[in-house]
């Protein structure tokens, strides 16, 4: 018996045994996905800068390899659908338009008209920012802080650069 945590082979495995088997472990993922998200903490600094962002013009579009109803709950549950003009998150249970894939990152320049020079892509998986490369966009990294004592390295890295300090860098820069 092979074991995994990647939802995405078990749902390929579904797909294997038939398209009503597929449809229903897609419905849980997109259930589970929300029960995470209702759980889920805003990154110190995003609402602010989203705020300013939004605030001096930026349009803002948030992407996501969730489903988009899981994403829009996140939002609106901690205030920051307003800012967000877009969203643009998983529609279905094909794996191959995720990142590192650029396809959503895509999906975001072509609904929204805006040439990819204009983007800047924030992500915090090497994925990410592999798909925003391929889609021709500048990104930036965000290094979550460690969550508890165990998943603190022996050494202590330099202080994480704040989410909107990293984005005023790259703005200026």
């Amino acid at each position: 018996m092979t074991r995994t945590g990647d939802p995405f082979v078990i749902l390929a495995y579904a797909a294997t045994i038939g398209p009503a088997t597929e449809r229903a472990v897609y419905a849980q993922l997109c259930r589970i996905e929300h029960e995470v998200v209702a759980a889920a903490r805003v990154t110190p600094g995003v609402r602010e800068a989203l705020a300013t962002m939004a605030a001096a013009g930026t349009q803002i579009t948030v992407v996501s390899s969730l489903a988009t109803a899981a994403v829009r709950t996140f939002l609106v549950i901690h205030g920051l659908a307003e800012h967000a003009r877009h969203l643009v998150g998983r529609t279905g249970p094909d794996r191959t338009v995720l990142p590192p894939a650029p396809n959503l990152i895509n999906a975001a320049i072509h609904e929204r008209a805006t040439p990819a020079e204009s983007c800047l892509f924030v992500g915090s998986m090497d994925a990410d920012l592999t798909a925003a490369r391929a889609a021709g966009v500048d990104a930036i990294r965000h290094r979550r802080a460690a969550t508890s004592p165990a998943a603190e390295p022996a050494t202590p890295p330099p202080p994480p650069t704040p989410w909107f300090d990293a984005l005023s860098t790259a703005a200026k820069g």
